[in-house]
Parts: structure tokens; sequence; C-alpha cells
């Protein structure tokens, strides 16, 4: 069995409800489920300590396999509470370390949301200019201290001011086996977004093309502040088969197991172009095929792994796309079956393999 480090510049949160906090709990429990794992994680004091403690084991003799970093969507050395950069060399001080010592480094590099507007609007201003130059911090070490640079989508890259001289490959994300979705074969077509309301996630046009729809029903799961902040815009866009609700967990789950659809069909911009989205892959666990908006990175990757649809966001081409699917519904059953056909390849542990394979070419090669 092969014997990785894992690292996390946060403390992992096991009942996290947002993307940035699911996937690096997944990533760890799917490594744990195919290699020994030390985890370094948690604020900077407790993440020397861990690295204090690999250290002293690899001077003892241990042999590692490898590192798998998961960023944070802060810069490393601003992820303690109070946004001091209290260690600001000591992640590249150890990922130079194990490369020295034979061990390859590989990080997946979240998010460059910090490259466009909007990013910290609300902050301090003088926060927002240490923080994009933390950012370009991390991708300065990275250059001497990562093997190979994972990106949820190979798009992004083009954002990334990183030296070209660090490999980079698409790491995904993943998806949960869980109970398969028996959505009725009567009544209405059951469609779910789940997901923000802000404006990155504008979904006007869907509402509106969805609404009054003859058998098919659009439900909403977002957080109570989104739509507090957003019905007075959505409201009279809305028909009568459309609901509002604000759930997760177990209650979610109930709802996703009565879904026919799962859609992400929001407004393209550059952003949506690389995003890769943890929502998308969610229903892939349970069976639910997908729709996306054209213009999005979500629209290719249903596109590559046949999960389901793409379309153009506007209110003709949707409303007459669910149009068809409401009166077509063996196309989404055939569809339903091809998502569950697939859903082994998409698992947070598929995700863990691959990382182990590059892993070992990183090693051997």
């Amino acid at each position: 069995m092969a014997r990785v480090i894992y690292h996390h510049p946060l403390p992992l949160d096991r009942d996290g409800a947002s993307g940035s906090s699911i996937r690096p709990v997944r990533m760890l429990t799917a490594l744990e489920s195919l290699a020994e794992v030390w985890p370094i994680a948690g604020t900077s004091a407790e993440r020397a300590r861990r690295i204090a403690e690999v250290r002293a084991a690899m001077g003892r003799g241990v042999v590692f396999d490898g590192v798998y970093s998961e960023s944070s969507t802060l810069p490393t050395a601003l992820t303690d509470d109070d946004r001091v950069p209290r260690h600001p060399f000591m992640e590249p001080a150890f990922f130079r370390h194990c490369r020295r010592r034979g061990v390859p480094v590989t990080l997946f590099y979240r998010d460059v949301y910090w490259r466009f507007p909007g990013f910290a609007a609300q902050q301090n201003p003088l926060f927002r200019v240490a923080a994009k130059a933390a950012f370009r911090y991390d991708l300065a070490w990275y250059r001497g201290a990562v093997d190979l640079l994972y990106l949820p989508s190979m798009p992004m890259l083009r954002h990334v001011p990183i030296s070209p001289r660090v490999p980079a490959k698409a790491l995904p994300p993943g998806t949960v086996i869980r109970e398969t979705a028996t959505p009725a074969e009567d009544g209405p077509l059951e469609v779910l977004y789940v997901g923000g309301m802000s404006d990155m996630y504008d979904l006007r046009r869907f509402v509106e093309a969805l609404a009054g729809i003859d058998g098919l029903r659009l439900t909403i799961c977002t957080r109570p502040e989104d739509w507090e902040t957003a019905r007075a815009q959505y409201e009279p866009l809305m028909g009568d088969n459309t609901i509002v609700v604000h759930q997760s967990g177990a209650q979610l789950t109930e709802t996703m197991k009565r879904s026919h659809l799962a859609t992400v069909c929001v407004e393209p911009n550059l952003y949506r172009s690389f995003a890769a989205p943890v929502k998308l892959f969610d229903g892939v666990g349970m069976g639910i095929p997908v729709v996306a908006s054209n213009g999005t990175h979500a629209a290719n990757l249903v596109d590559e792994f046949d999960l389901g649809w793409r379309v153009d966001y506007t209110v003709d081409d949707m409303r007459r796309l669910f149009t068809h699917l409401a009166t077509h519904r063996d196309e989404v059953t055939a569809a339903r079956q091809r998502v569950l056909d697939g859903r082994d390849n998409h698992t947070w542990e598929a995700r863990a393999a691959q990382v182990l394979d590059d892993l070992s070419r990183l090693r051997n090669g």
C-alpha cells in the first residue's frame, strides 16, 4: 500500500456545506481508502507540528510515495483566522525538502477568482492588496516545490500566472455513490437546481424559460440569504411550477431522490468558462442526468462524459429543450441509465486513484 502525505492549509471541516470545504475532506477520505495517509492540516501552528513529525519520520527512514496538497480559497500564508502570515516559508521549505528526498509533490490549485473583478469587494482594500500579493507568492514558490499542478479544468490554466515549467492537468470534482434516485414515472418532470443565486450564478433566463411548462416542476435549492437578496428579481419571472427551498444534508438528499434532472443552467461568463462546480457531479452519484448551459465548462464536462444535455442560454432554447424532455420521458430514462453506467468513473476514489497513479509515474519517471 502506498504511503502519502496529505496537506491542506486549513482545519478539515467534516460537516462543510460548500464546495471549497467539501472537496478537501472528500479527497482525504478517498485517499485513505487507497493508501496510508499522513495528514498535515489545520492552523499554521498545527501544520508546523505535523510537518515536524513527518520530517522526523523521514529521518528515521520512513518512506513516502508522494505528497498531495489541496489549496484553499485563501493564500497559504493567510489561512489563520486573523490572516497574520506566521509561517510564510513553512510549506515552500517542506515541499522542497520532500522533493530533495525523492518524494514527488502534487498540488490542487482550487481557484483563481482573485484575478477577477469583485474579489474581496467587501474587504478592506489593504487586505485585498495583501491577499493578491500572497496569491502571487504561492504561484512563485510552486515553481521550485511542486512537480504537478492540478486544476479544476485545463481552460483555467490560461488565467493562472504560473511558470510554464510547472506541468498541469485537470482533476475535476468527484461524486459519492449513494442510493439511486427513484423519481416518479408519472406526475411532473422534476427538475432541480442546487446552488447560489448571486451575480456569479445568474439564473433569470433559465427560471423564465421553465415558467409554466406543462408537466414540469422546477425546484431551486439555495441559501436563505441568497434568496432574500435575489427574490425581487426572480419572483416576477417564476411560474406556478417553480418552488424555492433551503435544504441540506438528508433533506436535500430526499429531494434529489425525487428528481429526474439536475441543472447547471447559468448565465455564461468568463469565470464559468473554466469553473468546474462540485454540484455538477453531486447528482451523478445518484444517477441523475444534468443539463448545463453552453459557454460554461460544466457543459463541456456534460458533453465529454455523456451526462445529459447542453443547451444555449436563451429563453427559447431552454424552453424548447425542457418542453421536449417533459413529453419524451424515454429520453430522460435512457440518459439516467448512461449516468448510472458511468458513475463509478467519477467518484472521489477514482480521482484519488488518479493522484496515486500520477505520484507513481513522477517517482519512477
